[in-house]
């Protein structure tokens, strides 16, 4: 198997704020890794999520930093990060209950 090393990476979340949602997945053609994840505030009664996409190289440096997603474009926790073959990243989410396909392009 190789050995394994972690790469750990500091998203700054707000203040309070709990990750979750998170996602990842190969980006264009450089070695790029797209990440995804939610920062989720307020109690389980009231919660609020924004989320966030980050891009970084196999040994975790930040090609692009930390980038809040429009709600139009959110992903939900069982949704697929779906890398096509030229490199862009697609996945799928119910916008004014028609589903809509988000796609980001490198």
């Amino acid at each position: 198997m190789g050995d394994l090393s972690p790469v750990w990476l500091m998203p700054a979340p707000a203040a309070g704020a709990r990750l979750g949602s998170l996602k990842a997945a190969r980006y264009g053609d450089a070695g790029l890794i797209l990440i995804a994840w939610a920062e989720n505030t307020g109690n389980s009664r009231m919660p609020s999520s924004t989320y966030f996409t980050m891009v970084v190289d196999r040994t975790g440096a930040v090609c692009q930093p930390k980038t809040a997603l429009p709600a139009a474009q959110a992903f939900t926790p069982g949704d697929d990060l779906i890398a096509h073959p030229d490199g862009s990243i697609a996945w799928a989410n119910v916008q004014s209950n028609r589903i809509q396909l988000v796609k980001l392009v490198p």
